[in-house]
């Protein structure tokens, strides 16, 4: 492969010699591109879906998901994104590296993906909190690697990235509550653990999380300056560690994951994900989602689409 020399992405040092002429050595740091997926947690809600469906009963849909594809819908969206990433590397010094939150995967789940990182030459690693994500990333540093791109697939709320996600309905109540380990929360706390140089001078990080890009909590707003986004994750990522970061301001919308327009690819698909299924495993595509996530419809008054939050020091 060429070798691809970013301007803003060199250290420099001098060297001078007995005739005091200077040379200026640029020194390359290999770029790593990273993706980090969330666990495969089935949400209760969720969970009573898929109880009900196969007691043949009836429930609204908009209460009950896609049961096994919604907890599974991250990793094949991680997936996608080998490619994509792979297709951007410049030099053979560069790599992929897919970091996943192994709660709720299987063995089997685990075999598959470990298969689909090696057929596409993609470093992987399983971790089970926030603190190990950390340090995988802030190794970096030792290896004189740096983060050119960085994705999150992954649920979100005003504030926080959460890895490990769970809605619990409660009958008697009738109410749905948000439950959060807090192992799995990437929030500002956490991204002060981060240390800014493994970043090079011109990445970008990515969150396909709900609303990163906000932080006020409501369903509804005049505009978006009313949610505040300077005061959401993104601004505060974009801030701590000097990097352009494009965010949502609304919800995140996977549904698209599992989308085939064309019948005949749709039947080997789902018969993947079948055989899958069978092999106490997960709905995983070995290529991933057939299309990425897109902007959801609320909170209303919102922006659509990916926001971008530049750095304000």
């Amino acid at each position: 492969m060429k070798e691809w020399n970013n301007p803003k992405s060199y250290t420099q040092s001098t060297i001078t010699n007995s005739n005091d002429f200077i040379c200026v050595q640029r020194i390359t740091r290999p770029k790593d591109y990273i993706i980090i997926v969330a666990s495969a947690l089935m949400t209760t809600k969720d969970k009573i879906g898929k109880l009900v469906k196969q007691q043949r009963d009836i429930i609204n849909d908009n209460l009950i998901g896609d049961y096994e594809g919604n907890a599974y819908m991250f990793i094949n969206q991680g997936i996608r994104a080998i490619k994509k990433y792979n297709d951007k590397i410049k030099s053979d010094r560069d790599s992929v590296i897919l970091i996943v939150f192994e709660e709720g995967y299987t063995f089997n789940d685990k075999k598959i993906i470990e298969f689909s990182a090696k057929s596409k030459n993609t470093s992987l690693f399983f971790v089970k909190n926030v603190d190990e994500l950390i340090n995988i990333l802030n190794a970096r540093k030792n290896t004189c690697r740096e983060i050119q791109e960085m994705e999150i697939y992954s649920h979100g709320l005003p504030g926080g990235i959460e890895f490990h996600y769970d809605i619990a309905y409660y009958y008697n109540e009738h109410i749905w509550i948000k439950i959060m380990k807090k192992d799995g929360t990437l929030n500002k706390t956490m991204i002060d653990k981060l240390d800014k140089k493994i970043f090079s001078k011109s990445a970008r990080v990515r969150s396909y999380a709900c609303r990163t890009g906000i932080s006020e909590w409501n369903e509804s707003f005049t505009n978006s300056n009313e949610a505040k986004p300077e005061n959401s994750l993104a601004q505060y990522i974009a801030d701590k560690l000097q990097v352009t970061v494009e965010a949502y301001e609304k919800r995140s919308l996977y549904d698209q994951t599992y989308n085939v327009e064309d019948e005949e690819d749709e039947d080997i698909l789902i018969l993947e994900r079948e055989k899958n299924d069978r092999n106490n495993g997960g709905p995983i595509m070995s290529d991933g989602a057939i299309k990425p996530p897109i902007s959801g419809d609320t909170p209303r008054g919102l922006k659509d689409d990916l926001q971008t939050y530049f750095p304000n020091n």
